[in-house]
């Protein structure tokens, strides 16, 4: 990992730190705080269990030239996605709120950038159509299999839903025709026994007035 620091006023300096499996959180700060052309112009330190780099100088700017050994990846340094899981991905909240950070150029071995160069953004660019996975598939057509796979099985689930969901119906329907009880027919019936009810009591009561005239009458 090759770092490079832009001074103020005078020729930029660069140092390299070897990076291997075995280099903790704080050998990576020692390496950098000792060695002897970055230790004099930048300070690193671990704080909330991150690395920390400052200029000693406030003019002073720095850079990465170089990071074959994914180590800034790792630790989450000037990266464009936050989390490490499908469901915590995100766009660093930083590159959201100022794009200006996003390095479009690149820093040579010497420490310098030109102005105007943009080899980050077409090599960033360029990926579109880089092979992304072993089926020899390219990113761009990587993310339309799988935007199509996420597709066709949310239909496919909402046509299964849908199914299933008039399958329970038919099946209610089915056990309410044999054991269900329907409250306007059951109101229906109650209806028409009470009417019965009042018919068949209106008859006794005529019947016993016409049995009462008779008697009198026979008086």
């Amino acid at each position: 990992m090759q770092i490079s620091v832009e001074r103020h006023g005078a020729p930029p300096v660069s140092g390299s730190i070897a990076i291997d499996p075995s280099l903790s959180l704080n050998d990576l700060v020692q390496s950098i705080n000792t060695d002897p052309v970055l230790g004099g112009y930048l300070t690193a330190s671990v704080e909330d269990n991150s690395l920390k780099i400052v200029a000693n100088n406030a003019s002073d700017t720095f850079g990465f030239v170089g990071d074959n050994s994914q180590a800034l990846t790792a630790l989450g340094v000037n990266t464009f996605f936050t989390g490490d899981k499908a469901y915590t991905l995100g766009v660093n909240a930083w590159v959201l709120d100022n794009p200006n950070l996003v390095a479009t150029g690149q820093i040579d071995a010497t420490g310098a950038h030109s102005v105007g160069d943009n080899r980050n953004a077409l090599a960033l660019a360029g990926l579109e159509n880089a092979t992304a996975g072993p089926n020899g598939l390219t990113f761009s057509a990587a993310y339309q299999n799988l935007v199509t796979s996420l597709g066709l099985d949310a239909q496919d689930a909402g046509d299964q839903k849908t199914f299933y969901q008039g399958l329970v119906n038919q099946l209610s329907q089915m056990r309410d025709s044999v054991s269900g009880v329907s409250l306007d027919e059951e109101m229906t019936n109650l209806v028409k026994y009470q009417r019965a009810y009042q018919a068949a009591a209106r008859l006794v009561s005529v019947a016993d007035q016409l049995y009462q005239t008779l008697i009198d009458l026979g008086k």
